[in-house]
């Protein structure tokens, strides 16, 4: 055998020993970690006034994050990621607006005002934000209850419009994962600069076979609504996951404080949707 034949055979002896390259791990769905960032810090950031730090830098790593995978992704996973950073802007015109209505009352004392904190890791900061008191230097005045009701005000706005861009990513994930993906808004909904006098509307969508009245199994009344809302016992958010082979599959969300979501199938004659929690507990709801 000739030297050369003899490296050659040597080559695919050792490229054949050699371990096989590990596929690199998915990208973690922007879903999953926007969700978990609103179950931690959305209604603690709507709630009273207060001089504590804001999760700025927690945010700033998603809107990163994001951003440098929207500038290279594939085109089907374009509509995800663009509504990924219209959530992690949404957030950051929350802690703008909330910093402006806390200098009004701390002055440059405002610890909002140039933080890069989060409420997850600063201590007695975290819990001031969290327990709606400063413990260091509340101010009970007239000029700070106002402030707070003004504030209420604009936090209802944004709970409600939070719902709608936190679905709308969900929808367009599922429109790349799924093979009947739902229709989605094609264009985020946030609240106008303040003052604001209504709560943005979202256009209503072709009615789906599970839009209408249903009972819990404990005889309270709930609505699904046909803009993908929940109303009536419960409040929350629903979505059509999958219509393969004609089983209509949902996800019910409930939004915090009680944060979990229902996974149900919707029953042959449209009378039942049945399923599991998050929990993995047993779930049905009812038509009346």
């Amino acid at each position: 055998m000739s030297s050369r034949s003899g490296l050659f055979v040597l080559c695919v002896s050792m490229a054949t020993a050699l371990p096989a390259m590990a596929e690199p791990a998915p990208a973690p769905l922007p879903s999953a970690q926007l969700q978990a960032y609103s179950s931690n810090n959305l209604e603690h950031l709507l709630g009273p006034l207060n001089n504590g730090e804001l999760p700025r830098a927690e945010l700033a790593k998603l809107e990163i994050e994001y951003k440098a995978r929207l500038a290279v992704a594939a085109p089907k996973d374009k509509a995800e990621l663009q509504a990924a950073v219209d959530i992690c802007t949404a957030f950051d015109r929350i802690m703008d607006e909330r910093q402006q209505f806390a200098v009004q009352l701390y002055g440059g004392d405002a610890r909002n005002f140039n933080s890069e904190g989060s409420t997850r890791r600063h201590g007695d900061k975290r819990a001031e934000i969290r327990s709606g008191v400063n413990n260091t230097n509340f101010i009970a005045t007239a000029s700070a209850e106002a402030a707070n009701k003004q504030w209420k005000e604009r936090g209802n706005l944004w709970r409600t419009s939070m719902t709608q861009l936190l679905l709308r990513e969900r929808q367009a994930e599922l429109a790349v994962t799924t093979a009947a993906p739902v229709a989605a808004p094609t264009a985020a909904v946030m609240p106008p600069a303040p003052p604001a006098s209504a709560v943005p509307k979202v256009a209503a969508e072709a009615a789906d076979p599970v839009v209408g009245e249903w009972w819990t199994e404990s005889h309270n009344a709930i609505e699904l609504n046909p803009d993908h809302t929940l109303s009536g016992g419960r409040h929350g958010t629903w979505i059509c996951t999958s219509t393969a082979e004609g089983a209509r599959t949902y996800q019910l969300y409930f939004p915090p404080p009680k944060n979990w979501t229902d996974y149900l199938t919707l029953s042959a004659d449209g009378k039942s949707l049945t399923g599991k929690t998050r929990g993995h507990a047993d779930i049905g709801y009812y038509r009346p």
